[in-house]
């Protein structure tokens, strides 16, 4: 039976379908099984198919990630380009967000938390990444951060959404 049901929905999975669409189209190969139970052969893998192959499978297993995407967002607008996006200005958006203290870390930063926990060695490390802590007085998650040029294109692309333009 697990066999049958993974020739069906690894595939599936692996085209980006949901496992809940594979379960629905083909109810007589998953009759009687429960969906946490097919999540569960995907995690223990019984199935070729991971569940990182899950559309969504991070977001909804790690909401903190799905929060760090939507402060990302605040500095890189949804619908505009990354392109023309220099390594420095990413390295500076990033220190911006990893400086940005957050009541679920305590008030602490992540850049903060992740020098308490790896020390010399990750501070050495942010530095070989050109990440660096910002005082809390100058953190800005606004897409002014990377200049006019992006500014620009962010403004353009939040007028579209609301269809202003």
């Amino acid at each position: 039976m697990v066999e049958a049901m993974n020739e069906i929905i690894s595939p599936a999975l692996k085209k980006g379908q949901s496992a809940i669409a594979v379960i629905r189209a083909n109810p007589d190969t998953f009759k009687g099984v429960a969906k946490s139970t097919l999540y569960g052969y995907i995690r223990d893998g019984l199935f070729t198919s991971k569940g990182c192959d899950m559309p969504f499978a991070g977001t909804r297993r790690k909401p903190h990630i799905e929060r760090f995407h939507n402060e990302l967002r605040r500095i890189l607008q949804k619908g505009t380009s990354f392109d023309s996006l220099t390594q420095e200005q990413i390295n500076l958006a990033l220190s911006h967000l990893n400086s940005y203290s957050r009541e679920s870390l305590g008030g602490k930063t992540p850049y903060d938390l992740f020098i308490e926990k790896y020390g010399v060695q990750g501070k050495t490390f942010l530095d070989a990444i050109n990440i660096v802590r910002i005082p809390s007085n100058q953190v800005t998650l606004h897409s002014f951060l990377l200049g006019q040029k992006y500014q620009r294109a962010a403004d353009k692309a939040i007028l579209k959404k609301n269809g202003v333009i």
